[in-house]
Order: C-alpha cells, then sequence, then structure tokens
C-alpha cells in the first residue's frame, strides 16, 4: 500500500476523477513478501474448470497478484503525469490531445503505437456494450509501478467514465490482464446503472459539505460518485460482508497521519486477513470487491471456507456474472499477447 488510496478526490492533470483506484500497487518495502509467503493461497478447485480457462495465463496472473514486486520502489515519481488523452469512438482512438507540460516523456507521449496495442487489448477482454459509458482513454505515466491504471467519470458527463492506463507498466501481460479485469470490475459495479451520479457531488468536487450532505441521505453503499442502486452488485457485497467491519475500518480513513494511517491500516488486515483476497482489498470495499471479482474471473472456484472464499463465491450465485465470466475468460484466452 504504497499510495494513499483514502483520498476521495484524486486530479491528474486538468481531469477530474471522483474515483482513483490503483491495481496491484506496491506494499510497503516493511510488507515485502515472496513467493513462500503468499498473502492469501491460492483456491483448491472444488469442481470441474469453466468451460473455457487457459490456465497458463490466468495462473499467472493470480500468482503476479499475490506476491511482491521486490523493485516495486526503485522508479516511482512523486506524482502522476498525464500524457495523453484519447477519446474513443466507434472503439477507436479519436482526437489525441498531448498535455504540453509533460515535456521530460516525449518519447512515452508520442508512442501511439504502444497507446493503441493496450487499448486494443482491453477492448478485445470487455466487449463494447459492456462497457458503453467508457468515453475516454488516457494515458499517465507515475514510474514504475505505483499505479497501474485507474477508472472514473470524465470531467465533462457523470455518466461518461475514462480510464487510465501507466504506459510504463504494460510490458508484463499477465499483470496487464489482471489489471484490466480489475478495473472492469469498477466499471461492472460502480457504473452508473449500478450508482446513479450524484449531480450535486459531481459539480462541486472540492465542497466536502455538498459531499457530506449526500452521505447522510444515503441509505444503502455510498461510493463517492453517488448512492448505489439497492440490490445493485456493490450495495449487496457491502452488506454481505463490510457491515460489521464498516465503522471500525472507517475510523482509520479518518486519520491525517499518513504514518499512523498505513500502521492502523495494516493491522486492520493482520485482523481480518481472511476476510480479503489480497491485502490491497483491504483499502476500500470499492477495492475489495474489485479484487475478488478478479479473481472470481482468473481463479477456480473455490471451496468457501473463509470470508476471502465466500467473497469470490458471491459472484457465482448471479447467473449473468458467470455467464459473463465465460465470456471474459474466452475472449482473455483468444487474445492474450504472443
Amino acid at each position: 500500500m504504497n499510495s494513499k488510496t483514502k483520498i476521495l478526490f484524486a486530479s491528474l492533470g486538468v481531469l477530474t476523477f471522483t474515483l482513483a483506484c490503483v491495481s496491484m500497487m506496491g506494499k510497503s518495502p516493511t510488507t515485502v513478501t515472496s513467493p513462500d509467503e503468499l498473502t492469501f493461497p491460492l483456491p483448491t478447485p472444488t469442481s470441474t474448470p469453466a468451460p473455457i480457462a487457459c490456465p497458463v495465463i490466468t495462473d499467472e496472473a493470480i500468482r503476479l497478484a499475490l506476491v511482491e514486486n521486490e523493485t516495486s520502489h526503485n522508479h516511482i515519481l512523486d506524482k502522476n503525469v498525464l500524457l495523453v488523452s484519447y477519446s474513443i469512438a466507434n472503439e477507436e482512438l479519436t482526437k489525441p490531445n498531448l498535455n504540453p507540460f509533460a515535456t521530460d516523456f516525449k518519447e512515452l507521449q508520442r508512442d501511439r503505437e504502444t497507446h493503441t496495442k493496450v487499448w486494443n487489448y482491453f477492448r478485445a477482454i470487455v466487449p463494447a456494450e459492456r462497457r458503453d459509458f467508457l468515453k475516454e482513454y488516457i494515458v499517465i505515466t507515475d514510474g514504475e509501478s505505483g499505479i497501474y491504471a485507474a477508472v472514473g467519470q470524465t470531467e465533462d458527463a457523470p455518466d461518461e467514465w475514462a480510464l487510465l492506463v501507466d504506459i510504463v507498466d504494460t510490458e508484463n501481460d499477465h499483470q496487464l490482464t489482471y489489471t484490466f479485469i480489475h478495473e472492469y470490475a469498477h466499471l461492472l459495479t460502480l457504473g452508473p446503472d449500478q450508482v446513479p451520479p450524484d449531480l450535486e457531488i459531481f459539480k462541486n468536487q472540492e465542497d466536502s459539505a455538498v459531499y457530506f450532505e449526500a452521505l447522510a441521505d444515503c441509505f444503502t453503499y455510498f461510493t463517492g460518485e453517488g448512492c448505489s442502486n439497492p440490490g445493485s452488485y456493490m450495495d449487496d457485497y457491502y452488506n454481505a460482508f463490510w457491515l460489521d467491519i464498516y465503522d471500525e475500518w472507517n475510523r482509520i480513513e479518518f486519520e491525517s497521519d499518513e504514518q499512523e494511517y498505513y500502521e492502523a491500516l495494516e493491522g486492520f488486515y493482520e485482523k481480518y486477513k481472511d476476510r480479503f483476497v489480497t491485502d490491497y482489498a483491504v483499502t476500500r470495499p470499492e477495492e475489495d470487491i474489485a479484487e475478488s471479482f478478479s479473481f472470481f474471473i482468473l481463479g477456480p472456484k473455490p471451496a468457501g471456507d473463509t470470508i476471502a472464499e465466500q467473497k469470490i463465491l458471491f459472484f457465482y450465485q448471479r447467473p449473468e456474472l458467470v455467464a459473463l465470466r465465460e465470456e471474459l475468460l474466452e475472449n482473455i484466452c483468444t487474445n492474450f499477447p504472443q
């Protein structure tokens, strides 16, 4: 947990996003693990694998989500740099808008071939009809590791979202696969059909009074963008797995000292380790559901002996998500870079 993900509003260049998240973020150097010290063991299959699977790919993607990269702290910049933003029109990248202040990153900024290659892999995994509100693709960097990718509302419309990718962290295709499934989980669980955007929050993103007023008026899980629909994936997940620990976790969220925040969060994780598939999942309920969804897509079906495994089984209880799993796995297996 190297970057402070407790912040509700994060700015990148001239664009502001109501959700900023990371995928497979490095832990602090004091909590580095080796392959023999995985934070959560790979689930043991208890039923036949999915009809379509490519375990050589998916097993490695899961392994990388569990194993700390010991070099992940060597080249992280002090801040994110927005390199170029694209509009998405008919699945193609259009209207490239280069950040004129990213003068130290011209080679990365103008590498249209890599930008397009990464985008084409994402769109091959996740069909257009499952992300029709995704309207922008933004290339960023904060150096090696740190933030791998993020999603959030665009600056112009509360019901339109953008995908951000750190172009420096796209070389490992297994890691990129996990990252894209994690980010799609956010689109699936936080998109406008699941969480209707609060227009007042969107228009007044720097006004904490507006935010807390909306929070007080919400009787389902509040994501920051708005109040989740009753029966939505996020609200059901929260009610199933977070009700008894949320107040304890939320007290940590209000810790202003960064070191004390991370120490408290690490202690919270150690206390409830059997509830989370990865240590990054503990940072927010939104990240928890995205990590569990990633294991649902890429891992075998577990027995459900721990709460962490029950979180994976949460998705198996919904036939439309089981069908989605088969679809995404087929797309990964078919389109994985060779």
